[in-house]
């Protein structure tokens, strides 16, 4: 059974070729054709061999290292990069108070996964009984929402030393374990859950501070207020947090239904968010 990765088996053949090609072609320089035609006949198969082989461990080598990334791995490149930029974005001291928050909140926008997180926090079965009118607002203001919300976490773990303690495989999530070492007071740790969504780039679901899920909290603020004063209402605080650009009224809500997927479906978390401390 040939165990060679196709990669591998193609770089030997191609190994082969060329070291073939050049003992042919430096014969057929040397002596013309009889020459070439002795060569290829009297030419040295350890040499040959050398070259094939060098071209086969190349090969292996180079499928080895994507092998190596393992899913743990890219977690935590991808949380670590998310903290670098929105690092960035924050402490920009070239730019304004405002755009210092919209460069952060573009950062946020690119990282987390509105998307699923936007029916998680007001709930599936609330998002489904909105009327059209309720739904176009919601998905308008939600992600300039949330993004400001985080500002202020993010603002408490940024320029801190970072150090991952753990990843962990939960379900189809991997959660990457931070602790922050804090000038004062005992060092927080802060739980990055990310997702693959249908074999895309990674996504951020949830952020979990000293055991507690931001997202789930979200939610159940959300789930308290549409209850006691309705949707309507709650949608005129959500608008109430924003710029008035950005609650404004379009002429047309954007193409397509961002609700197609169903409740514990791929792109929806799963309801209880932090059921992986311990």
């Amino acid at each position: 059974m040939n165990v060679f990765h196709p990669d591998v088996r193609r770089a030997r053949s191609t190994a082969l070729t060329f070291a073939i090609s050049g003992v042919i072609g430096f014969a057929a320089l040397a002596g013309g054709p009889a020459a070439a035609q002795s060569a290829t006949s009297e030419s040295d198969p350890s040499a040959e061999t050398a070259q094939a082989e060098d071209g086969v461990a190349k090969a292996e080598n180079d499928v080895s290292k994507e092998e190596d990334v393992s899913a743990e791995d890219k977690a935590t490149a991808f949380v670590r990069r998310l903290l670098d930029d929105a690092e960035a974005a924050l402490t920009d001291e070239d730019r304004s108070d405002a755009a210092r928050l919209a460069a952060f909140q573009d950062v946020l926008r690119e990282g987390l996964a509105l998307d699923a997180l936007s029916k998680f926090i007001v709930s599936r079965s609330v998002y489904d009984a909105m009327t059209d009118a309720q739904r176009t607002r919601y998905d308008r203001a939600f992600p300039d929402y949330i993004t400001r919300q985080y500002a202020e976490q993010f603002d408490g773990i940024l320029g801190n030393p970072l150090e991952v303690t753990e990843t962990k495989p939960f379900r189809k999530d991997i959660f990457v374990r931070t602790r922050f070492v804090r000038s004062e007071g005992a060092p927080l740790n802060v739980d990055w859950r990310t997702r693959s969504f249908s074999n895309g780039p990674l996504k951020l679901i949830d952020i979990v501070v000293n055991g507690a899920s931001i997202m789930s909290v979200k939610r159940s603020e959300f789930a308290s207020f549409v209850e006691t004063r309705g949707v309507d209402a709650l949608l005129d605080e959500i608008e109430k947090a924003l710029p008035a650009d950005a609650a404004a009224p379009e002429s047309d809500p954007a193409p397509g239904d961002p609700a197609a997927n169903e409740e514990g479906g791929d792109d929806a978390p799963p309801e209880d968010t932090s059921e992986n401390e311990g």
